[in-house]
């Protein structure tokens, strides 16, 4: 993981990764990604660079928007995609991994703060 930009007019940090990871069939993909983290709007965004995702999607981009509540938070998750052609299937697999992902970064959230 890097640093590849820090814009100064937004309040957006940018990191880029490449994920291995395991989908619902077993099969192993790759993917890499820039994450954006907005503060501002307690969001993130993985915006998609390069992997297996993109050889049935032009486009695909998870966003996880949070939401604080009276005792912790809801996290609101949703994925932007364009698929290469009508026969390509919505990308409902790759689901399991982001809620999986995003309940990882909670775990970390919540061990750090007690």
């Amino acid at each position: 993981m890097r640093i590849t930009a820090i814009d100064d007019k937004k309040p957006c940090i940018f990191l880029e990764q490449l994920y291995v990871c395991t989908c619902a069939e077993g099969k192993s993909e790759t993917f890499k990604e820039k994450v954006e983290f907005d503060d501002a709007n307690m969001t993130f965004t993985l915006h998609g660079i390069e992997g297996d995702v993109y050889d049935e999607h032009k486009v695909f981009r998870p966003i996880c928007k949070v939401a604080p509540k009276t005792k912790g938070c809801v996290a609101k998750l949703a994925i932007e995609y364009e698929r290469v052609n009508e026969d390509a299937p919505i990308p409902n697999k790759y689901m399991d991994f982001f809620v999986s992902f995003t309940q990882d970064i909670d775990a970390h959230a919540y061990a750090a703060s007690t």
